[in-house]
């Protein structure tokens, strides 16, 4: 397992939950290990909602592999307007949800290169959205509630070594009503590859959410070199 205890310190501080600590990162932690290959073909599939690519065509044209951890079991992902995604997956104990959404950049690098050849084109870099681009997404699942929500960057280097991610934030909202959840909760963790993909990982839970749950929750994550 990779050394995530400074990801959940960072996000255990910044959601206010004081009465939950998580261990300190070790002080040479090892390399983590090459991951392994994409091992969700033994579970179940389900319809990807329409718009967006499956989550396994994500995983290839971004530059991602993913093993989905132990203890959690694949489920439908649900067709929303706030927010849609490609891949959910449920851990029963405790009970909390996970909902990953990758965005490849070829397209949208294809099209920001035609943008930079036309002088009277003012599209944006897809390289370059950082923050405010999480913001927007977490105030969508959270309804636009108060606004846009506070974003928190993560360390560059351990992102690159965790990850091997360029970039990456997360926020921590209240989900809007029209979220089809029980869990009164999320935290939106959004990962960055430099020409390769955007990565947000929607994770819906309780008040108990702990650091091992986090984890669990997004150790299976890496993007290619």
């Amino acid at each position: 397992m990779k050394q995530l205890a400074w990801l959940a310190l960072a996000v255990v501080i910044a959601c206010g939950n004081k009465d939950k600590t998580a261990p300190a990162p070790a002080k040479d932690p090892a390399p983590a290990p090459a991951p392994a290959p994409v091992s969700i073909d033994a579970a179940p599939a389900f319809p990807t909602p329409p718009g967006i690519p499956t989550f396994e065509e994500s995983l290839r044209r971004g530059g991602m592999t993913f093993t989905m951890p132990a203890g959690f079991t694949r489920i439908a992902p649900v067709d929303n307007s706030q927010w849609k995604y490609a891949f959910a997956m449920r851990s029963d104990k405790p009970a909390f949800e996970v909902w990953i959404r990758i965005d490849p950049l070829d397209e949208a690098l294809a099209e920001a290169a035609k943008c930079k050849a036309d002088p009277s084109c003012h599209g944006t870099d897809p390289n370059q959205r950082g923050p405010m681009w999480l913001a927007v997404i977490a105030a969508n699942l959270g309804g636009a509630q108060g606004g846009l929500p506070d974003v928190k960057e993560l360390d560059p280097a351990k992102v690159k070594q965790d990850f091997n991610a360029d970039w990456g934030g997360f926020a921590s909202v209240a989900p809007s009503p029209e979220l089809t959840t029980k869990f009164p909760r999320l935290l939106v963790v959004a990962l960055h590859k430099d020409d390769k993909a955007d990565a947000v990982i929607a994770i819906a839970a309780g008040d108990d959410l702990t650091p091992d749950d986090l984890y669990r929750a997004l150790d299976g994550f890496k993007f290619a070199p």
